[in-house]
Parts: structure tokens; C-alpha cells; sequence
């Protein structure tokens, strides 16, 4: 699975979640938000794929514009011959650390789609099992009695 398809099941688990709350209530407002929050994250992720696909484009139409030129000159000097490879071989460069920069980019903004999805599920999660082991005022009371001097409970 790729990341666009994680993130739309993790909208579409969302919205199922939206709803089930009732309208107006805490929990419909944070679902909401939430929702949206996954929504834009979507729409940008989208955006940085279909630029690189429209710079990756224009990059090969470059390239076979001076292949085409290279084809049909036939009686090029040496020294402009020389001038269009070192030019052709500055644009390959600029291809090929375009195509790095746009995965390092591409990475960079998954790891920050998934840890905002993935790491609030997991706290979510954690603090489900802690107050499945204690109760609502043993939590109180154990905090409590970080704060409070010993003699006094």
C-alpha cells in the first residue's frame, strides 16, 4: 500500500467514526477536525505528486529538444559541439538531482503525514490501556500523591 491509500482508509475510518457521534458534542467537533486535518494532508500530498510528475515532464521534453537539435546539426564546430555536451550533460545533472530532491521531498512529507496519523493512535491507544488498569480517582489519587507531602495522607 502506498501512501495515498493509507490515508484515504485512515479518512474513510474517520468519517465512518464522525458518523456515529452525535452532532455538536466534543468528541463530533474533535472527529471533525481530525477529519479535516487528514483531508488537507491529502490535498497536499496530491499537489507535491503532481508537480513532480509535471517538472518530470518538462525535464524529458527538454532533453529530447536538444536530442533532436543534436540529430539535425550536421556541421557543428568543435567547439559548439563541445558546448552542447557540457550543456546536455549540466541538464541530465539538474534531471537527476530534481528526481532526488523530489523523493527526499516526497519521504520528508510522509513521514510527517504518517507520524501525525500514526503517533495520536498510538497515544490514544496507550492511555486507553492505563485507564483500563486504574481507576478514575486512583489516577487522582497517585498524582496526587506526587505533589503532596507524606505526612499530610
Amino acid at each position: 500500500m502506498d501512501l495515498k491509500s493509507l490515508l484515504r482508509e485512515e479518512i474513510k475510518r474517520e468519517h465512518e467514526y464522525l458518523e456515529g457521534q452525535e452532532v455538536g458534542s466534543e468528541e463530533y467537533s474533535a472527529s471533525w477536525k481530525r477529519l479535516s486535518n487528514l483531508q488537507d494532508k491529502l490535498i497536499n500530498l496530491e499537489k507535491i505528486t503532481s508537480e513532480s510528475e509535471v517538472k518530470g515532464n518538462q525535464m524529458e521534453l527538454e532533453i529530447k529538444k536538444f536530442e533532436f537539435e543534436a540529430e539535425h546539426k550536421r556541421k557543428l564546430t568543435k567547439l559548439e559541439i563541445d558546448k552542447f555536451e557540457f550543456e546536455t550533460e549540466i541538464k541530465n545533472k539538474q534531471m537527476n538531482d530534481d528526481k532526488k530532491d523530489r523523493l527526499v521531498r516526497t519521504i520528508i512529507e510522509g513521514v510527517k503525514i504518517g507520524t501525525g496519523v500514526v503517533v495520536p493512535i498510538i497515544g490514544l491507544v496507550w492511555i486507553t490501556a492505563a485507564e483500563k488498569e486504574i481507576t478514575f480517582t486512583g489516577a487522582l489519587k497517585g498524582y496526587a500523591s506526587l505533589f503532596v507531602p507524606k505526612k499530610i495522607m
